[in-house]
């Protein structure tokens, strides 16, 4: 026969159960927030997508057809169908070496002066 130890739980009162309860509720709540606020993003960027792709199909045409003539293209191919970038190298190479909090923290910065500014 094995000796338990006697261990004394504390019993919760109303105010720690309901303190715990809305915790809980909050933290649901926080979750589904989360949630929804990824899936207004995601559709967001499906959408401007989408519309990249129906707005340059022709040119995707074109790019398919050299794919398969070719099988291998280079930057001349790709300008000759694009054209040339319309951005420039080092800014681009700037964006990309920032961190993804950085560029969440700025595009929430710029979201409240773009709904206050007069359209």
């Amino acid at each position: 026969m094995e000796i338990q130890p006697n261990v004394m739980v504390p019993k919760k009162n109303a105010q720690d159960k309901v303190l715990e309860f809305s915790q809980r509720i909050l933290t649901e709540h926080k979750k589904n927030t989360e949630y929804f606020h990824k899936m207004e993003v995601i559709d967001k960027a499906y959408a401007k997508t989408l519309e990249l792709l129906q707005n340059n199909k022709s040119k995707l045409d074109i790019l398919a057809a050299t794919l398969l003539e070719k099988e291998v293209i280079y930057k001349e191919d790709l300008e000759r169908v694009f054209g040339k970038r319309t951005w420039d190298k080092e800014e681009n190479e700037k964006l990309v070496n920032v961190p993804v909090e950085e560029v969440i923290a700025i595009k929430a910065e710029e979201k409240p002066s773009q709904e206050n500014s007069p359209a």
